[in-house]
């Protein structure tokens, strides 16, 4: 990481004092990006995963750091990762690792035996919801005074069930009147 003491500043402006240094122009040398930016760009082309793109992301981000730390402002690194940025190339490759990470989470990318299992364990999960709010209610109730078929709803009784398994009061009701299951 870079700290205070270790960075390079052409100027320091405090908003109390003013001008601590006041930033001189500097020389920019000429340097030749050339070869080590078609490589970076060659290889920002050719990222397919979430891994690789975060690879690449840290290893330019640690090129830049490096960079300025020994060579300052105008270290080739730095602006290897200045070009890239500009070029929109950093932008894209944080849109496309969203992208890649959406699509990883979509019901899409499941495989049909993946979305089965996973409905049927929704039910499951479900019917336990509703076995544990049954169950509840007969607790709470005199003998024979709930009946199952035609439940009452308890509001209190909902917001336990919605904290305990993690399903929304309004579904949860549904679930209960039998419009969803």
């Amino acid at each position: 990481m870079i700290n205070e003491s270790t960075a390079n500043s052409n100027g320091i402006y405090s908003l109390k004092n003013g001008w601590l240094k006041v930033p001189i122009k500097d020389d920019v040398p000429e340097v030749d990006l050339e070869p080590e930016l078609s490589e970076w760009l060659n290889a920002a082309e050719d990222l397919g995963s979430i891994e690789a793109i975060d690879d690449f992301m840290d290893d330019i981000y640690q090129l830049r750091q490096e960079s300025i730390l020994v060579d300052g402002e105008y270290g080739k690194g730095n602006l290897i990762f200045k070009e890239l940025r500009n070029r929109g190339i950093l932008q894209s490759l944080k849109d496309k690792k969203v992208e890649l990470e959406n699509k990883e989470m979509s019901l899409e990318s499941l495989e049909k035996d993946d979305l089965n299992e996973t409905l049927a364990k929704l039910k499951d999960k479900q019917a336990k919801v509703v076995d544990w709010y049954h169950r509840t209610m007969e607790k709470q109730s005199l003998p024979g005074e709930y009946d199952r078929n035609n439940p009452i709803i308890d509001e209190d009784l909902i917001a336990r069930a919605s904290n305990k398994f993690g399903f929304g009061s309004n579904k949860l009701r549904k679930i209960l009147r039998g419009e969803e299951l």
